[in-house]
C-alpha cells in the first residue's frame, strides 16, 4: 500500500495499516503545491496491482471544519476525488448559503418571466477559502480510523469480488466529532449524442401518477445533501400553500429560485428540476433541441417538448374564449388571481396548425406570468393560471425567508392534465416522424436517483 500525504494524519493511518497486517506500507509526500490548496489533501491510500500501477483506493481531505474520508462502498478513482473536492471547497468560510443564513436570499435579483432565458443577477461575493484543517489529536486519530476501515473495506470487496457501487458513501465529520455516511451523488454532465426514442418507448413507459410524489422527493435527497449535495434543498418555508404550492432553493451564489405546483409536494419537485437543469445542461447546453428533465420517462419527455413547442413558430393563430366556458379549475384560479391576489390580467389563446394550444397570462403591462402549451385549452389555461398564480401568490406574500423576487419559470411542464395531453401529442409526433426525442448519453447515471432526461428537436 502507498500512503500519499504530508501531515500526521498519513502518518497515522500508515501506521493503522501496517499494524492490522498490511505487509509493506510506503509513504511519500504530497505532490508539490498540493498543501496550498483548501480544503487539504489529508492522506490518499493506493494499491500495488499485479501489473506494478497504483490503483486508487481512498482519500481523505479537510479544512478547519468538515472532513470527508471514504469511499466505504467502493474505490476512488480521479472523478470521485475531483467532485468530492469540488463540494467541499465550494463551502467557503460561510458554508452553503440558506434561506435562513446572511446573504441567502438575492436581494436585487431578476425574477424570471421568459421561459428558458437565464436571467441576470447581482454579483455575489466569491467564497473565501476556509483555513488549513486544525491537527488535534482528536481529529487526526478519527479521521486516520476513517481512512484505515476504508482500505479494510476495498481488501474485503477484493477478496470477496462484490460488485461495486455507482456512487461513493463518504465519511463526512463535521465540527470535529460528528460523523455521517453520506451518499454522493455527482450527476455527469449530459452528452447531446444519445439514442434515439420510438413509439415503443411510450408503451415501456412508467404512467402518468408521479407528480408531486413524495417518493420521487425521496430518491432525489442525496441531491441536496448539506456538504456533498448538488443544489440545494427544496423547501416551503414560511411561504403560503394556499392556492398554489411554492417552494424555494437558496443556490450556492445565494439566488433564490422559485417553485409552483399543485401541492407543496409538486412546487419542492418543480424547484428542484428547475435547479438541476443548470447542471444538466452545462456551460454549452443542447442546441440542436431542448433539454427536458422529469421523475418519470413520460414527465421528461413532456417537459422536453412543451419547451421546445413553446420557442417554434408553429402558424400560431389567436383563438377567443370566455374563461366561464374552460372549466371549473380554470375559473377558480382565475377568480383566486384576480380577486383574492388583486392582479388584473389578460390571457391570450393561440391555436396551431398541429394540433396545440398556448395560452399565456400577462399583466397590463405585457410581462408573461405563465404559458402553458396542450392539446386543450383548458388544460393549457389552467397551467398558465397555476403559474401566475404561484408568481402572484409569492409575490404578495410579504416571507420574510425569501426575496420576493424568485426565478420562477412561467412555464407549465408538469400539470397532471398538460403532461397527459402532450405526452399523447408527442407519440403522434413521434410517429409521424415530425419529433425527434433522444435520451442523451449518461442519462443512464441520472436514473440511479430516479431522474429522466430527453432532448426534443424537430426532424
Amino acid at each position: 500500500m502507498r500512503v500519499t500525504g504530508d501531515g500526521p494524519v498519513a502518518r497515522a493511518v500508515a501506521a493503522h495499516l501496517e499494524a492490522v497486517g498490511y505487509g509493506h506500507v510506503v509513504t511519500q509526500p504530497s505532490a508539490p503545491g498540493a498543501g496550498d490548496r483548501v480544503p487539504h489533501l489529508l492522506a490518499r491510500v493506493e494499491r500495488l496491482c499485479a501489473d506494478d500501477t497504483w490503483h486508487d483506493v481512498a482519500f481523505a481531505f479537510g479544512d478547519a471544519r468538515t472532513t470527508i474520508v471514504g469511499p466505504r462502498n467502493r474505490d476512488t478513482d480521479a472523478e470521485v476525488e475531483a467532485a468530492a473536492l469540488a463540494r467541499l471547497a465550494r463551502q467557503g468560510a460561510s458554508g452553503r448559503p440558506t434561506a435562513t443564513s446572511p446573504g441567502g436570499t438575492a436581494h436585487g435579483t431578476a425574477s424570471s418571466t421568459t421561459p428558458g432565458t437565464t436571467p441576470a443577477f447581482a454579483p455575489v461575493s466569491a467564497p473565501v477559502p476556509a483555513p488549513a484543517p486544525a491537527h488535534d489529536p482528536l481529529t487526526v486519530a478519527l479521521v486516520a480510523a476513517q481512512l484505515a476501515l476504508a482500505v479494510l473495506d476495498s481488501t474485503g470487496r477484493l477478496v470477496e469480488d462484490g460488485d461495486p457501487q455507482r456512487w461513493p458513501e463518504l465519511l463526512v465529520t463535521t465540527d470535529g466529532i460528528v460523523s455521517e455516511l453520506r451518499l454522493h451523488v455527482a450527476l455527469p454532465r449530459l452528452s447531446r449524442d444519445g439514442r434515439a426514442l420510438d413509439v415503443d418507448a411510450w408503451s415501456a413507459s412508467e404512467p402518468h401518477d408521479d407528480h408531486g410524489d413524495p417518493a420521487a422527493i425521496a430518491r432525489l435527497e442525496p441531491l441536496w445533501d448539506t456538504v456533498l449535495g448538488l443544489v440545494g434543498e427544496p423547501l416551503p418555508l414560511d411561504l403560503p400553500q394556499l392556492p398554489a404550492g411554492l417552494a424555494a432553493i437558496v443556490d450556492d451564489d445565494g439566488r433564490t429560485l422559485g417553485g409552483v405546483g399543485a401541492t407543496t409536494a409538486a412546487a419542492r419537485l418543480d424547484v428542484a428540476l428547475g435547479a438541476l437543469r443548470v447542471a444538466a445542461d452545462g456551460p454549452v447546453g443542447h442546441l440542436p433541441g431542448m433539454l427536458g428533465l422529469g421523475t418519470s420517462a413520460a414527465a421528461a419527455r413532456v417537459d422536453a417538448v412543451a419547451r421546445l413547442v413553446e420557442r417554434s413558430d408553429l402558424g400560431w393563430r389567436p383563438l377567443w374564449r370566455e374563461v366561464e366556458t374552460l372549466g371549473a379549475d380554470v375559473r377558480s384560479l382565475h377568480v383566486a388571481l384576480t380577486r383574492h391576489l388583486g392582479r388584473p390580467v389578460t390571457m391570450s389563446i393561440s391555436a396551431s396548425e398541429v394540433g396545440l394550444h398556448r395560452v399565456d397570462v400577462r399583466d397590463p403591462d405585457g410581462e408573461l406570468l405563465g404559458r402553458a402549451v396542450a392539446s386543450g385549452v383548458g388544460a393549457a389555461a389552467h397551467g398558465a393560471l397555476l403559474r401566475a398564480v404561484g408568481l402572484a401568490q409569492w409575490q404578495t406574500s410579504g416571507a420574510h425567508l425569501v426575496t420576493p423576487d424568485p426565478v420562477i419559470d412561467v412555464l407549465d411542464t408538469r400539470s397532471p392534465t398538460v403532461r397527459v395531453q402532450l405526452d399523447l401529442w408527442a407519440r403522434s409526433a413521434v410517429e409521424t416522424g415530425a419529433l425527434l426525442l433522444v435520451v442523451p448519453e449518461r442519462a443512464d447515471d441520472w436514473r440511479t436517483v430516479g431522474l429522466h432526461a430527453v432532448v426534443a428537436s424537430w426532424s
